[in-house]
């Protein structure tokens, strides 16, 4: 997280360092006798692996999102070997390669993550962290440092929580998905709620 408490700058970061080792790859990706199979899982293995380092952590904004998909379409298609003058859409690059959108794959981190250090011992520190961060979601709009009454909230919409992020993913409050999450099937039986597997 960035001292903004926005994870945009990290996300520009991670997305040059990704962008760096796609390019210093071209020779691989323009292999003709490499199967596409092979090519992806390379993909994934040393450029989206990058891309997403850390990115369990990271609350996303609309433009976020859409960053990190544009970065992910732009190189599917260059490694199909499809311009911007083919008009291709997304839904058949995607046909071809069978990669997982962007916004999902996060979504599958987070809840891993959440689900996971939920069912951590009590004495452990990251689950303590993780019950008072569920237990501040409901109290972060009235909060005042120090309870000082001429306090005011800085301009714009407040940053979201982690755990508010997780309640959009699950589609469940803080208290149901702490209740859930601490048995592993329950947890992975809310697929077809979160959209994605998880762990």
């Amino acid at each position: 997280m960035h001292s903004s408490e926005r994870c945009t700058p990290e996300i520009l970061r991670r997305i040059g360092l990704a962008s760096n080792i796609f390019s210093r790859l071209t020779n691989i990706w323009k292999q003709s006798n490499l199967s596409m199979h092979t090519k992806m899982r390379l993909y994934n293995a040393l450029v989206i692996s990058v891309l997403l380092y850390d990115s369990e952590t990271w609350t996303l904004t609309k433009a976020d999102e859409r960053r990190l998909e544009a970065f992910h379409m732009n190189r599917q298609r260059w490694i199909l070997g499809i311009r911007w003058f083919h008009f291709v859409t997304n839904a058949s690059v995607t046909s071809q390669t069978g990669e997982e959108d962007m916004a999902s794959r996060i979504r599958w981190r987070r809840l891993s993550v959440f689900g996971h250090v939920r069912r951590l011992p009590e004495a452990t520190p990251a689950h303590s962290a993780l019950r008072l961060g569920g237990l501040a979601v409901d109290t972060r709009a009235g909060y005042r440092p120090d309870n000082r009454p001429e306090w005011k909230r800085r301009r714009g919409r407040p940053c979201r929580a982690w755990m508010q992020q997780i309640e959009e993913d699950s589609r469940l409050n803080v208290s149901d998905a702490w209740r859930i999450a601490h048995d592993r099937k329950s947890w992975r039986a809310l697929r077809p709620v979160a959209g994605q597997a998880v762990q």
